[in-house]
């Protein structure tokens, strides 16, 4: 199944006079991309940053066009378009006419003459279209002929006028040179990866070779460069074809389109609508002719390079016809290239166009986001302030609870200093406890170390100083001697410490009596 698309072809014909020369010579600074001179304010037709992409046919072969310099392209531009009228153009017209009737006339009297090789010399130079060298005349001069010189001015006039006149239509009227354009339009969606750009410009190549074999390719221009950065769509050829044929010498571009349409109507059976091969024709009659002239380029693009494609292109339907869309598109196609909508700087325009647009639409949105907002924002500060007193209410609270967690931890520190010091003279009674006690158990080990001989010791001690006491006081010398000799030999035994305070007592008791002499 083929995609169906659409194909822009349209052809413009330039003639010689000075209006079409300037639209032509226009078209072509557009073609070749020849920059608008400085401080011009000619709109920008093309993207600069892709000029490298565009190509240029011509002397067979297929260049970029970014290599040409401007010099090149301006040599290009003038070897295209029209030349600027000659201003002894009627002049020249008229003599060469005059002069071509003379030579006529010299030819039969030569040969009446039986000069025929001066004869055949001048049918030989009627015969040629293009320019004649000047050396012919020399040429001529050298020939049998009657009234030399007179004969000899004749071919200088008549090649003067015939030189000048060579490379210039018979009229202005006469397409001198055709331009023509080959476009999938964007909106197709045909980009460089389905057809590239060398193969539009070899596709218009074989196209005008196949049907316009007889009529100089002048140039054939692809561009790549009236479109975005992001895009590859877009892609055409604008070729420059000669009006004049190269075999014939004539301006007959047109006759020759009649011919090729007249062969698509017989070929179809449509003879009947055959039209006038001189190229006359009426207004309906040019109608028909662009019509099935676009039916022949119709097939040729489908056969040779959209079918193979998967692609086929077809003419929009009535219905689309009428519309006023398709109507726009023809006005628009009549314009110069600056003028149209759809060339790069109007779809560059349209598309920021859109953009501002879409972004109105986006800031009445968000206006009106905003008037929601307000009060919805207003409702939010006053709960922020609220929010804000309140936390500053509670800041003042935390503030006193801070001072008061101050206070209550001084306090804290005091008691734990009143604690560590009550700590510390708690362990030091029990350091004092632990001491008395260790003391204590001592003196209780001591006690335990007074056994039954140490009572013993004792109660004799006792006894020997009760006695003594005793015989002090009855001043029973003898008895006191006794008694002393006993307690001092008891003295002198091992008494445990414990016992030795008693032991002083007693001592000290018979030193206070003041009845004996010391112990």
């Amino acid at each position: 199944m083929l995609n169906k698309i659409r194909l822009f072809h349209r052809q413009l014909n330039f003639q010689s006079t000075p209006v079409e020369r300037k639209k032509c010579e226009a078209s072509l600074r557009h073609s070749l991309r020849i920059e608008p001179e400085q401080n011009s304010v000619k709109t920008l037709e093309w993207n600069p940053q892709l000029n490298q992409n565009n190509l240029i046919w011509c002397n067979d072969k297929t260049l970029n066009l970014a290599d040409f310099s401007t010099e090149d392209r301006w040599l290009t531009l003038f070897d295209i378009a029209p030349e600027p009228k000659l201003k002894n153009h009627g002049k020249l017209q008229m003599q060469r006419r005059q002069y071509r009737q003379k030579i006529k006339k010299t030819i039969e009297s030569e040969r009446n003459a039986s000069n025929t090789v001066a004869a055949q010399f001048l049918e030989e130079v009627l015969s040629q279209t293009e320019r004649v060298s000047y050396t012919v005349i020399k040429h001529f001069s050298n020939l049998n002929m009657s009234r030399t010189n007179q004969r000899i001015k004749m071919l200088e006039i008549y090649l003067n006028a015939h030189n000048q006149l060579s490379n210039r239509p018979p009229t202005e009227n006469s397409t001198y040179i055709q331009e023509g354009i080959f476009k999938i339009p964007h909106k197709w969606g045909i980009g460089s990866k389905i057809i590239s750009l060398k193969e539009y410009i070899n596709f218009t190549h074989n196209f005008l070779a196949n049907y316009f074999s007889e009529y100089p390719i002048k140039a054939i221009i692809g561009h790549d460069d009236e479109r975005n950065e992001n895009e590859d769509t877009g892609l055409h050829t604008h070729y420059y074809l000669s009006g004049k044929n190269k075999n014939t010498g004539r301006y007959d571009l047109r006759i020759r389109q009649v011919e090729i349409v007249n062969e698509h109507l017989v070929k179809h059976n449509l003879s009947n609508e055959l039209l006038p091969q001189d190229g006359k024709l009426t207004h309906q009659q040019s109608k028909v002719l662009g019509h099935y002239y676009q039916r022949v380029v119709q097939g040729y693009i489908n056969k040779n390079l959209l079918n193979p494609k998967g692609l086929t292109t077809e003419f929009a339907d009535e219905t689309e016809k009428a519309s006023e869309q398709y109507k726009h598109m023809i006005v628009q196609a009549k314009l110069p290239k600056s003028n149209r909508e759809f060339n790069f700087y109007n779809r560059e325009l349209t598309k920021f166009k859109n953009q501002l647009e879409l972004l109105k639409n986006e800031t009445n949105d968000l206006n009106k986001q905003k008037e929601n907002i307000l009060p919805m924002l207003a409702t939010a500060i006053e709960e922020l302030d609220n929010t804000e007193r309140f936390l500053n209410q509670q800041q003042m609270e935390l503030d006193n609870l801070q001072r008061q967690k101050e206070l209550a931890q001084g306090e804290l520190d005091t008691l734990g200093m009143r604690y560590l010091a009550l700590e510390h003279s708690v362990d030091s009674k029990n350091d004092e406890l632990s001491y008395v006690e260790s003391e204590l158990e001592k003196t209780e080990n001591s006690l335990r170390q007074v056994n039954h001989e140490s009572k013993a010791l004792l109660e004799n001690i006792i006894e020997s100083v009760f006695m003594l006491l005793l015989a002090k006081t009855k001043n029973n010398t003898a008895l006191v001697e006794k008694f002393t000799m006993q307690l001092t030999n008891n003295i002198n035994k091992k008494l445990p410490v414990s016992l030795q305070p008693m032991l002083s007592g007693a001592i000290e008791l018979t030193k206070d009596s003041g009845l004996t002499q010391d112990v």
